[in-house]
């Protein structure tokens, strides 16, 4: 544990687990005095997944109690950043109108302030990032045609490579 260590962060939120969450999202909600319920009622202010395999219990909680589901990711960034983040950018699953959907990124020669921004709305959006070029990314987002990842990029990835100002300009509002 570390940033909020015993933080009340989570004491006033009311869970459901649906499916199953990793042991660090629990230890998390367990030490920030969280509230799990074993069934969906009104109680309920968010449920947390990270995996959707029974869809008729995903239906129930978000058609029926209109309950928002997410990921362990929201818990553990939530967490690191001191405050409960929004809920849209962390569903347990990608949907298509996500923009960023099913797209990996990573940077190189990038400002360390535009990479948080960056990160930010790329995770908002339903895309992910990584630091290291490996097969799993789609997208090297880069200030210049120097380096190691942009060498990669053309030669083994075979990658697509976008400006950062490419990413900030396809975000809506």
């Amino acid at each position: 544990m570390s940033e909020v260590e015993g933080s009340t962060l989570f004491s006033s939120l009311q869970y459901y687990i649906a499916g199953k969450i990793t042991p660090e999202a629990q230890e998390i909600l367990d030490k920030g005095a969280a509230k799990s319920n074993s069934y969906l009622s009104e109680l309920v202010k968010i449920s947390i997944t990270d995996t959707t395999d029974n869809e008729d219990e995903y239906s129930e909680i978000t058609d029926i109690y209109d309950i928002p589901v997410v990921s362990c990711d929201w818990v553990i960034l939530s967490h690191k950043c001191g405050k409960l983040l929004p809920t849209k950018p962390f569903p347990p699953k990608q949907t298509s109108d996500q923009l960023f959907a099913n797209k990996v990124f990573a940077a190189s020669h990038v400002e360390r302030s535009d990479l948080d921004s960056l990160w930010a709305m790329i995770t908002f959006h339903g895309g992910s990032t990584q630091r290291s070029m490996t097969e799993n990314v789609t997208h090297l987002l880069c200030t210049d045609t120097k380096g190691k990842k942009y060498g990669l990029s053309e030669n083994k990835f075979k990658v697509k490579v976008v400006t950062s100002g490419l990413g900030v300009g396809m975000c809506p509002g």
